[in-house]
């Protein structure tokens, strides 16, 4: 029978997240802080878990009290669809090589953990601690504030627009990243359907498509 040992820092449920835990990660910065508390503060399971805690320890000028958690999810559908492409484990990639390269504004990583066949957790600052407001799915945004984001997008692609030829962003645009494009593409139309039959009046009828063409054709 084979065995994957575990990683002290690779959690795989919100059970995981334990004081000893939290040491593990606060070593990665400093050998002289001390974790003495730390509580679950929400749990929401989508394509990942992502768990919202608060860790008390004596360096609160050198490191966060709030933290951000991301771990595989725990619906096993979404995980199917996100094993594929390896979301999680290309967002902490991105932590670890490109984020101090982008010119946008962005959490902090305390840890991005990824090992194959082990699992992945990312944990960042939680952004409400500098004053920061978190969104979720069912948030409507602001004219304003879908253009800030369309903005940030834009910086974001246009900083590593034709640089895929370098060796360290090649994997940008190696197999895996393809595979999450060609996933991407395929589930647009459908999700962009769903939205707008969903979002009902609060779409201009002149953005709507034809309603026939919203309904499967009939056997």
């Amino acid at each position: 029978m084979f065995f994957t040992l575990a990683h002290p820092i690779i959690a795989h449920h919100p059970d995981d997240l334990t004081v000893d835990w939290a040491q593990h990660v606060v070593n990665q910065h400093s050998s002289q802080t001390t974790v003495t508390q730390l509580t679950i503060l929400s749990v929401d399971i989508g394509t990942t878990t992502r768990i919202r805690i608060k860790v008390e320890h004596n360096s609160p000028e050198l490191l966060p009290t709030f933290w951000f958690i991301k771990i595989p999810s725990l619906s096993w559908r979404a995980r199917a669809i996100t094993a594929l492409p390896r979301l999680l484990h290309t967002e902490s990639r991105f932590y670890n090589e490109l984020a101090i390269h982008t010119p946008v504004n962005k959490p902090r990583a305390l840890i991005a953990k990824s090992i194959f066949s082990r699992g992945s957790t990312l944990v960042l600052n939680d952004i409400t601690e500098q004053g920061g407001i978190p969104g979720s799915a069912s948030d409507t945004l602001t004219v304003q504030q879908a253009e800030l984001i369309i903005e940030q997008l834009a910086k974001l692609h246009a900083n590593f627009w034709g640089k895929t030829e370098q060796t360290q962003y090649q994997w940008l645009a190696g197999p895996i990243r393809q595979l999450e494009d060609h996933l991407g593409t395929a589930l647009a139309v459908p999700l962009m359907k769903r939205g707008l039959k969903k979002a009902g009046g609060l779409v201009p009828k002149a953005l709507q498509p034809p309603r026939h063409s919203l309904c499967p054709p009939s056997p």
